[in-house]
Formats: structure tokens, C-alpha cells, sequence
């Protein structure tokens, strides 16, 4: 995970911007990978991606071509990738991670979540709420 998170509970949405082909580079999954613990704590590197790699390549892979309108939903956890687009056209994809509303700052594990620390919390700190103003909490039910 890119962020230091106090817990695991969170969702992508990853949301094409038009047709998107498998020649385009999907987005897809390794399946039944939200239930392994392995990787998790890496810095994103190559060694990282080769080290992931070795460990799920028995497992299957789905990946699937994406219509204009489609979105896919996975756990924060989910091992996943976008494969290489080999069109001459720019994949445009927006996504959004929602979170427990109760996440807090957790203490940096590697060196890629002390710079997302920096760069996306707003001078948080571990223990700190993870709402910040460029993160803010969307929606709270009320018991």
C-alpha cells in the first residue's frame, strides 16, 4: 500500500475514461490475492514488482476489456496491475480510493509511504485522523 493506513479497509474504483481494450492494458487481478499478506510492506520498486510477480505467478490472472461506463471495485489489497498499452492511444483512467472513515496515519513501513505521507497528508502524523483537505471524509452514517 502507497500510504501509511492504521488498518486495511479500503476500496479502489478504477474508472475508464473510454473503451478499453486488452490492447490498451486493462486494468486486471490476481485472483484470490486479497487473501495473501505478501508484499504489502515493500517500497515500490522493480525489485518489488519482480518479488510480487515470482509469488503469484501460479495464480490466476483475470483481466478483462473494459466498455465506455464500466468501473471495477477492489480492495485496496487486491494484487493488481494495468498491462502495457500498445495502442497509439493515451489510456485515460480515473480512480478513487475510499477508506474506513475511522483511518488513521500509520507509522511509515518504507520509503514510499514516508514521501506519500509528505505529499498527500497535509502534515499528518501517526495516530492522526486521515482526513485531510485534499483526502476529506465523503460520507459518516449516522447510528
Amino acid at each position: 500500500m502507497y500510504w501509511p493506513l492504521s488498518n486495511e479497509n479500503t476500496v479502489t474504483a478504477w474508472i475508464p475514461l473510454q473503451e478499453t481494450p486488452l490492447e490498451m492494458g486493462p486494468l486486471g487481478f490476481s485472483e484470490g490475492s486479497h487473501r495473501q499478506h505478501m508484499g504489502r510492506n515493500l517500497t515500490i520498486s522493480q525489485e518489488s514488482e519482480d518479488e510480487i510477480s515470482r509469488n503469484l505467478k501460479d495464480r490466476p490472472y483475470a483481466c478483462l476489456h473494459y466498455q465506455l461506463g464500466d468501473l471495477s471495485f477492489h480492495y485496496g489489497f487486491t494484487m493488481h496491475n494495468a498491462g502495457p498499452n500498445t495502442t497509439s492511444k493515451a489510456r485515460r483512467v480515473m480512480t478513487i480510493i475510499y477508506m474506513d472513515v475511522d483511518m488513521k496515519v500509520a507509522q511509515p513501513k518504507n520509503r514510499s509511504q514516508h514521501h506519500d505521507m509528505a505529499s498527500w497528508l497535509s502534515g499528518r502524523q501517526p495516530g492522526d485522523p486521515f482526513d485531510s483537505p485534499i483526502n476529506p471524509i465523503l460520507f459518516e452514517a449516522i447510528p
